[in-house]
C-alpha cells in the first residue's frame, strides 16, 4: 500500500510504501506490517507510492514488488522530475523494515513533467510504466526487461510504447497492465469520433 503523501525527514510528500504479509492464521482487523520501502536520501515530491483514483502505480508479482513515483507536486501543479519506478525484491532473509530497492526504472529521454510512473504493472520478467505526460503530453508507456543478470540499479528501457492516434491531453499511460508478452495502456481522455474524451485502451504485443 502506498502512502505519497508522507514525510521522509524534512522531506515533504517523499512518500512510503507497506507490505502486509497474510498470517498463518488469515487475515485479522490489525495485520504488523512487514516491510516498510523508503529511502531516507530521496527527494521531496517524489510521491513515491501515489495512485490516482483508476490507476494503478503498485504491482506485485510472486516476491518481486513494484512501486511507482511519478515526482509531480499537486499542491502546485507542477512535475518535480521525469518520474521513476522502483523494483525490490524479497531477500533470502526476508521482508525487512527497511527494504533496498534492486533497480530504478528511469525513461533516458524524460524530461520534468513527463509523470513517468502514474501507472505501473510487473508480471515475470518485464514491468511497464506509464508516462501519462510525456511526449508532449500525449502520454506514453516504457517496457523494460529484466537482464539476464537481475534487476539492476538501472535498467533501461526495452521499447517506448505510444499512440499514433494521440492527441495532447489524451492521457495515455494513465493505466497499464500486462500478462505474458502483451501489454495494455489506457487512454482516458481519447476522443471516440466527434464525442470528446470517452478514453480508449490500446493492446501492444511483440
Amino acid at each position: 500500500m502506498g502512502a505519497p503523501g508522507a514525510a521522509v525527514g524534512a522531506n515533504t510528500a517523499q512518500g512510503v510504501a507497506y507490505l502486509f504479509l497474510r498470517p498463518a492464521s488469515g487475515w485479522k482487523t490489525t495485520v504488523k506490517v512487514r516491510g516498510q520501502v523508503v529511502r531516507k536520501r530521496w527527494a521531496a515530491y517524489d510521491d513515491f507510492g501515489f495512485c490516482q483514483a483508476g490507476s494503478n502505480c503498485i504491482s506485485t508479482d510472486g516476491s518481486t514488488v513494484l512501486v511507482a513515483a511519478p515526482q509531480f507536486n499537486f499542491s502546485t501543479g507542477q512535475g518535480t522530475g521525469p518520474g521513476k519506478a522502483y523494483i525490490f525484491e524479497k531477500a533470502a532473509s526476508g521482508w525487512k523494515t527497511t527494504a533496498t530497492f534492486n533497480a530504478k526504472l528511469t525513461a533516458y529521454d524524460g524530461v520534468t513533467g513527463d509523470a513517468l510512473g502514474w501507472s505501473a504493472a510487473i508480471t515475470s520478467n518485464t514491468a511497464v510504466v506509464g508516462a501519462v505526460a510525456a511526449n508532449g503530453s500525449t502520454g506514453a508507456a516504457y517496457v523494460f526487461s529484466k537482464p539476464k543478470a537481475g534487476w539492476k540499479t538501472t535498467s533501461k528501457f526495452a521499447a517506448k510504447l505510444a499512440a499514433s492516434d494521440g492527441d495532447p491531453g489524451d492521457g495515455f499511460g494513465f493505466t497499464v497492465s500486462i500478462s505474458g508478452n502483451t501489454a495494455v495502456v489506457g487512454a482516458l481522455n481519447h476522443p471516440y469520433g466527434s464525442v470528446a474524451g470517452p478514453g480508449a485502451a490500446y493492446v501492444f504485443g511483440p
